[in-house]
This record gives structure tokens, C-alpha cells and sequence, in this order.
């Protein structure tokens, strides 16, 4: 639909606040407000969601597949060091980055870097796959 139809930006941060506000108000309860955010969700999952309408919005101008290596480079822990290049770079990131916390993607980090060459290559291959043209 992006595509076909040149969706503006603007509408695309629309559609991801309304996401949000439906999120809230998934689980009313009376007097309590919406709980769902306070309660049951994870400060470390809606600040990330939150932190993503900024480059949602860039895919009114930037193809899927690039918006999300460029994404991965923004959000790579600063704390693991400079974002790793190779051909095992996007599936390492892709794995370190849904981490929600830094000390377990230091987790990930340290456990994709003890695998085997070949299991590397494995997830290198299938993390590389977007299931988008282009």
C-alpha cells in the first residue's frame, strides 16, 4: 500500500499512535485507567516501540529491507561496541537488537559469537531473508 498508493509520512506515524492508544486500551478496567501499559507491558518493549515511529515513518521514502539495516545500526547497544559488519552482521543484530534489555543482549552477543561457524552461516541466511521484493 506504501507503494502503490505513496502514503505520506505523516499518516504513517498517524497509524502507528492509533496502533498505540488501541494497545492502551486493550485491557480497561474501571476507575483503574489502562493498566496494559503500566501493568502487563514491558517498559523496555513500549519505549522501543515508541523510539520506532521515527523510522515507521521513513518508509514513505526508504525501501522495507533498508529502513531496517539502517534501523539496526540506530539501535545497536552502544555497549557492545561498533555495530558488526560481515556477512553474519544482520542476522547478529537482528538477534541482539530483540533483546529487550542490555544485559541480555549482551547475552546474545557473547552466545552468537561462541557458535559454531556453520550454525553462524545458517542463521546468517535465514535472518537475511525479509520476504520483500526489492
Amino acid at each position: 500500500l506504501i507503494d502503490t498508493e505513496g502514503v505520506d509520512a505523516a499518516d504513517i506515524a498517524y497509524y502507528f499512535v492509533h496502533w498505540l492508544t488501541d494497545l492502551a486500551g486493550a485491557v480497561p478496567t474501571p476507575k483503574g485507567g489502562a493498566e496494559k501499559f503500566v501493568v502487563h507491558f514491558p517498559l523496555p518493549v513500549l519505549a522501543s516501540f515508541i523510539r520506532s515511529f521515527a523510522v515507521v515513518q521513513r518508509l514513505s521514502s526508504t525501501s522495507p529491507t533498508l529502513l531496517l539495516e539502517e534501523y539496526l545500526h540506530e539501535v545497536w547497544p552502544l555497549q557492545l561496541g561498533a555495530p558488526p559488519i560481515g556477512d553474519t552482521a544482520i542476522a547478529l543484530m537482528r538477534l541482539v537488537v530483540q533483546a529487550q534489555t542490555v544485559p541480555e543482549q549482551m547475552s546474545v552477543h557473547s552466545a552468537f559469537l561462541t557458535l559454531p561457524e556453520e550454525q553462524k552461516q545458517v542463521l546468517a541466511t535465514e535472518l537475511a531473508l525479509t520476504g520483500v521484493s526489492g
